[in-house]
C-alpha cells in the first residue's frame, strides 16, 4: 500500500474525476487513469518500421 499527501484542492479534484469516471474504489480509480494515460502515449507513438 502506497500512500500521498494531497492539499484539499487537489484531493477534491480527484473526489470529481472519481465520480466522472465511474469508479467507486481510489485503487480502480489508479486503474482508470492508468489505462488512459496508456492508452493517449500509445497514440502518440509513431507505427514501428519494419
Amino acid at each position: 500500500t502506497k500512500s500521498i499527501t494531497l492539499k484539499a484542492k487537489d484531493y477534491y479534484k480527484l473526489v470529481e474525476l472519481k465520480g466522472k469516471l465511474e469508479v467507486t474504489t481510489w485503487s480502480e480509480l489508479i486503474t482508470k487513469l492508468d489505462e488512459v494515460v496508456t492508452d493517449y502515449l500509445r497514440r502518440q507513438m509513431p507505427p514501428p518500421v519494419y
